[in-house]
């Protein structure tokens, strides 16, 4: 099939963004032409992944070089209007009628309603050609809820080919009048098992434990508790020092970044920009332990896909319950093998014994790789969306 995708993308930091990056390379692992339509190149520093340019090059492929061809928007200040705007939209359909004259697509495949599933639908109405909306949390969960957006978001998804969603959602499209005929579930393809797979040794340095966080820093995320967290440790000066490794990024680094030169924290804190995501299993591995301390966050049934990629890199993982109560960790992971909760609401004081708690757990552990052989988890992931594609694409030529 020749596919259209308007979605988030590369370099855009995030779980949609990386979910799309490998479902576009599943499709052309699977023999299908790919053309992505984004406004990727437009993204503020903020929430840019830092690529060099030969990870540039990336883009248009990972394991099949050149295999996709990426169309983005870019500035231009003869867009703006008043008021104040960047016509995002009208950009990205434009790009997209140019690439269903010139590349005359089956499909289109469109991944986050605001704006790709918007410009989907106005391309789909125009040319004929079908879509598919795959939805994010924010999309159902926050933006869809308000009074000036819900009656577009139902036209997207009434007038989609296929919704691909989850069983939670079946009853919310469904009182929409949409037929369950055209629900699609997918698991995240972000697991490729040739990048997300534990070498069989490690070795810890002595004097040093690595905690590694990545992603957007925050109130929601646990920033600051973690950060005065190791402000105790330091204090401490336990003879094993604490090294946290960061790549952070998001709307408030300069408060991260203003807290930690107030709690001197300089030696302790080795600061990184967002890295592309086929450099996270790298990451994850040069850490001894791996935190992710989401707690309080506004989209309830929004679901991490960080503690799959540790526990695939054969890593522990120090989180919270909010966290520890979702699918992800409940089916995948282990407690006290895999992952350690820490209590919330989060204290800095009891994070920082945690973290002494989990440092050691983790030093002593053996990787046990016949009861549970990390690789399957990431091959099961990303070949099952694999056979689902297979199956949609069967679905949709029927």
């Amino acid at each position: 099939m020749k596919i259209m995708m308007v979605l988030k993308y590369p370099p855009i930091q995030g779980g949609v963004s990386v979910d799309a990056y490998w479902t576009a390379q599943a499709l052309v692992e699977l023999g299908h032409e790919v053309v992505v339509v984004t406004n990727a190149m437009e993204v503020e520093y903020t929430y840019r992944m830092s690529l060099t340019s030969e990870e540039e090059k990336l883009l248009s492929g990972f394991s099949i070089k050149n295999a996709i061809n990426v169309r983005s928007t870019y500035v231009d200040k003869k867009h703006i209007y008043i008021p104040q705007n960047n016509p995002n939209v009208s950009k990205l359909v434009s790009i997209g009628l140019d690439v269903v004259n010139e590349f005359k697509p089956d499909l289109i495949w469109s991944y986050y309603v605001e704006p790709y599933g918007v410009a989907s639908l106005l391309i789909s109405k125009l040319t004929s050609v079908p879509y598919i909306i795959r939805h994010a949390g924010s999309d159902i969960g926050r933006l869809m809820l308000t009074e000036q957006l819900k009656t577009l978001y139902g036209e997207v998804f009434r007038n989609a080919a296929a919704i691909i969603t989850h069983k939670l959602h079946f009853e919310r499209f469904t009182s929409m009048g949409i037929s369950e005929n055209k629900f699609i579930q997918i698991p995240s393809p972000r697991l490729p098992a040739d990048l997300f797979y534990p070498e069989t040794q490690r070795k810890y340095n002595d004097n040093t434990c690595t905690v590694g966080v990545y992603g957007k820093t925050g109130r929601s995320k646990g920033t600051e508790e973690l950060l005065k967290a190791f402000a105790i440790l330091k204090e401490e000066r336990k003879e094993t020092r604490f090294l946290l490794k960061a790549c952070w990024g998001g709307r408030d680094m300069e408060k991260t970044k203003a807290l930690i030169s107030e709690l001197k924290l300089e030696s302790e804190v080795d600061l990184n920009d967002f890295i592309p995501h086929w450099k996270i299993p790298e990451f994850i591995k040069s850490c001894d332990i791996i935190v992710l301390l989401e707690n309080n966050f506004s989209i309830s049934f929004h679901v991490s896909g960080i503690p799959l990629e540790v526990v695939s890199c054969g890593r522990m993982l120090l989180t919270t319950k909010e966290i520890a109560k979702k699918g992800s960790v409940k089916k995948h992971l282990r407690l006290d093998k895999d992952y350690m909760v820490t209590p919330t609401p989060l204290d800095p004081q009891t994070l920082a014994c945690s973290l002494n708690e989990i440092c050691v757990v983790a030093r002593a552990r053996e990787w046990d790789h016949k009861s549970y052989d990390t690789s399957l988890v990431s091959m099961f992931i990303y070949n099952n969306i694999k056979n689902k594609l297979t199956e949609l694409e069967k679905k949709f030529r029927s």
